[in-house]
């Protein structure tokens, strides 16, 4: 439900490994991300600071995170990053996707 009101998730962590749930758990929604690059790790590529990209954008000065969510707040924009992030979720995180990888891995195991 919250999901579902939401114009974006805040993602201001500035120190932190390994995948971050929640932030999967929100591009699978299509609910775009504002993130620092810890809150993407495991995630995405390090792409810079306010690089915009698959529904998500990485900003490390979390004094810009009020500019990102300002231009959220436009509907088409907010709409293009909602598509974006459930496509990106969608071609690298779905069950078909990860059980494929998987399968391939434990396929190599199984040679040697």
């Amino acid at each position: 439900t919250v999901f579902n009101k939401s114009t974006a998730m805040l993602v201001p962590l500035i120190f932190g490994s390994g995948v971050k749930l929640k932030t999967l758990e929100a591009l699978s929604r299509g609910v775009p991300v504002i993130s620092t690059d810890f809150g993407m790790e495991g995630i995405s590529e390090p792409l810079g600071n306010g690089i915009q990209n698959n529904g998500f954008v990485v900003e490390n000065d979390l004094n810009l995170f009020v500019n990102h969510m300002n231009a959220l707040i436009n509907l088409e924009i907010n709409c293009e990053y909602s598509e974006n992030a459930k496509s990106f979720y969608s071609q690298k995180y779905n069950s078909n996707v990860v059980n494929e990888i998987y399968n391939e891995i434990f396929e190599q195991k199984n040679v040697k």
